[in-house]
């Protein structure tokens, strides 16, 4: 069986779909609207069960009481509690939001029942002489009809023609039921009101209270609906308004002489000018109050949302600042460190050949103490070049596919060789078989570097672990690196080394890998150990960082791109 879709999904009724507006008019006012829909919903639920009652329990039953509330009021007659139910249902249909159509059809159900009433005369069920439709109701009739008829419309002229439509219905509507509460007789001597019962006036002002209530964006009732000061206080006085207007009138009545009957009735109409006017103005207060406290709270919001983005910005500003002078200061020292290194490099391979042929070419002077010291400063520079050279990213590498798993477990074997008593080697491997396209002596150097950095930093002895992970970078979460520079997004191998030592203070932080900075005393460093290793992850494509806790410990984090 194939569903037809609702009028909110199905593309051959675009044109008569309801926007979705007048559901949910913006966030500030979503509460207040499905506040009023489900006030809308019980007042046409109520004004068509009380319809469907009178014509079936009432006339069809022939049950009295139903039919007249009162043995001296009007009746319902039949063609009323019909139209009434056709209506009921018609706006029912309007505030669930469905398809307008059926909105449509009822609204023309009603007009049917009028044009027979008005033709063919009411349905004779046990009506009383006397009893017939009155002026209001057919009025009110038509004026139902009429809205549920314009509702197939989505123009913006339709939408403002109904609230109207509804507004002064439901005032005319409001006479009767004011008229029933100080004098019901008064109301029977007017053309336009006789023979019009109680509950025929209470359904139709539910009716159209629920049709403005069902599609209050932008009306009175949405001003009367909001949170604002201004609403709250007129929802307080209105009230009062009406129901101390009433009173007095209703006193004012019983002092007035009971056969000048006809002013009974003006009476109920100066009494519902005097609601509407207050009402009226008290509307306005609370329109004028809310429009006002809505554009202070807007400006307040504009004003802290422009601060907040004013310091983001220079925040951001200032970083970028400090990074790029930071990313400048260290190419610049990476080249200058480069550049004396080879050169250095080249002065010491000379000094080193001339050795080289000295022990070739006299034994017996090369094995003298004095060239022995010679060739042992040589060996020595070399190395001090070399990791010079592995800062200026000038190192000479041999990459190739390399398995960290092993390098990192050979490093560690040979590190508790040389480690202090009291210096635990772990080894964590997150993810086994990780590789990478890199030097392997190299990662080999660099790894055993960071294993004696922590080593020294645990002096009464501590835990030293290293763990092997892989990583997803992306722009949202990038790391703060050694050098400032981030790198891309994407899938990275990460070799951690973590100790348990004494922590790096937060204004050393930004020179440990610098050359030849250290924080170890004097002649128990070189300071390049850092430094060396930061140059070969930045040759290698990777990075370096380094977190930190003065006096907990230090986490350094070499990352290479994986495989």
């Amino acid at each position: 069986m194939q569903i037809k879709p609702t009028r909110a999904d199905s593309p051959d009724v675009a044109s008569v779909a309801r926007p979705k507006a007048d559901a949910a008019p913006g966030i500030s006012g979503y509460a207040e609207t499905r506040r009023l829909n489900r006030i809308a919903l019980i007042l046409a639920a109520a004004a068509t069960l009380v319809a469907a009652i009178v014509l079936v329990a009432g006339w069809l039953g022939h049950f009295e009481v139903v039919v007249r509330l009162h043995p001296s009021f009007p009746a319902m007659v039949p063609s009323s509690a019909l139209g009434l139910l056709f209506g009921g249902l018609g706006v029912l249909a309007h505030v669930l939001r469905l398809d307008r159509r059926l909105s449509f059809v009822f609204g023309l159900l009603v007009l049917a029942v009028l044009i027979a009433e008005a033709f063919v005369g009411d349905l004779s069920l046990g009506s009383q002489p006397g009893d017939a439709m009155s002026f209001a109701t057919r009025l009110g009739l038509v004026g139902l009809a009429v809205v549920l008829i314009l509702d197939l419309s989505p123009k913006a002229w339709t939408r403002r023609l109904r609230v109207h439509t509804n507004t002064v219905l439901l005032s005319l509507m409001s006479i009767p039921l004011i008229a029933y509460v100080i004098n019901a007789a008064s109301i029977w001597n007017n053309h336009i009101y006789t023979s019009m019962a109680l509950h025929t006036a209470l359904c139709l002002a539910a009716l159209f209270a629920a049709m403005l209530c069902g599609n209050a964006r932008g009306t009175w009732v949405m001003i009367l609906a909001e949170q604002g000061p201004g609403s709250k206080m007129a929802r307080r006085m209105l009230p009062v308004v009406v129901v101390t207007t009433i009173i007095l009138f209703r006193l004012a009545l019983w002092a007035t002489d009971l056969n000048f009957v006809s002013s009974d009735f003006r009476l109920s109409v100066l009494a519902f000018a005097q609601i509407a006017t207050i009402s009226a103005a008290v509307l306005y207060f609370a329109r004028v109050n809310n429009e006002a406290e809505r554009r202070t709270r807007a400006a307040e919001a504009q004003t802290l949302q422009a601060e907040a983005d004013l310091m983001r910005s220079e925040t951001r500003r200032l970083k970028n600042e400090v990074d790029l002078a930071r990313t400048q200061r260290m190419d610049t020292l990476g080249r200058l460190v480069g550049g004396v290194a080879h050169d250095f490099n080249n002065l010491l391979n000379v000094i080193g050949g001339n050795l080289k042929h000295l022990e070739r070419t006299h034994p017996e002077a090369f094995a003298s103490d004095t060239v022995q010291d010679a060739t042992t400063a040589v060996a020595d520079g070399t190395h001090l070049t070399r990791q010079l050279l592995a800062y200026g990213r000038q190192s000479q590498l041999s990459p190739g596919l390399c398995n960290i798993d092993d390098v990192a477990q050979q490093t560690l074997d040979m590190f508790r060789r040389i480690a202090m008593p009291g210096v635990t080697a772990e080894l964590d491997v997150a993810q086994p078989g990780l590789a990478a396209t890199l030097d392997a002596t190299a990662l080999r150097q660099a790894l055993l570097n960071l294993l004696l950095n922590a080593r020294d930093a645990m002096p009464e002895g501590g835990i030293v672990r290293v763990r092997l992970a892989r990583a997803i970078l992306n722009d949202a979460d990038m790391p703060r690196f050694a050098d400032g520079e981030p790198l891309d997004a994407g899938s990275y191998i990460t070799v951690a080394v973590s100790d348990t030592g004494t922590g790096i203070a937060p204004d050393l932080l930004t020179h440990v890998t610098e050359p030849f900075f250290s924080t170890k005393k004097l002649g128990e460093g070189s300071g390049l150990g850092l430094s060396m290793v930061l140059g070969y992850c930045r040759q290698s494509d990777g990075n370096l960082t380094i977190d930190t806790r003065d006096g907990v410990g230090t986490t350094v984090t070499m990352w290479f791109p994986a495989d």
